[in-house]
């Protein structure tokens, strides 16, 4: 069976070779926060999140593999989901959960149908486990699971 390689956007192949300083296809992590800075236009605080969420393997570099995922995921769209936790964060730095309820019965799976509750409910169980808490990187991760939601 031949094995088809994985293909690069053009897109994501432009904004990391801007910042890549090996033929590895790998940045080191300040590179990294650097490029979602620059090109992304987060703070440094959120570059942080962004690369702890999609380094999948933890070795503090993001492949280019990696930030595909980030692209194809969050992308551009990292200020709406941004903007979204900061209306529904409470100062401990996690969001209401009653209001993170209240505001996914207005959002749709990417098949177009709104959530049912029971749906809702689970994805925030989940992302808040036994803490019962959802901060930054666990509200990211919950919307990114709402993404690759099957119907």
């Amino acid at each position: 069976m031949a094995v088809t390689p994985r293909k690069v956007s053009d897109d994501v192949q432009k904004i990391f070779d801007k910042y890549v300083g090996n033929h590895f296809r790998r940045l080191k992590k300040d590179t990294a926060y650097e490029m979602f800075q620059k090109e992304f236009n987060l703070s440094e605080e959120h570059a942080k999140v962004m690369f702890d969420i999609f380094d999948k393997d933890q070795n503090d570099e993001l492949s280019i593999w990696e930030f595909q995922q980030f692209y194809t995921q969050v992308g551009h769209g990292v200020h709406d989901m941004l903007k979204m936790y900061e209306r529904l964060a409470e100062p401990s730095g996690d969001v209401d959960i009653s209001r993170t309820f209240d505001a996914m019965q207005e959002m749709h799976t990417p098949a177009g149908r709104k959530l049912k509750d029971e749906e809702i409910a689970l994805l925030i169980q989940t992302a808040a486990g036994p803490e019962k808490a959802i901060d930054l990187p666990k509200f990211i991760n919950m919307l990114l699971r709402l993404k690759l939601f099957r119907d």
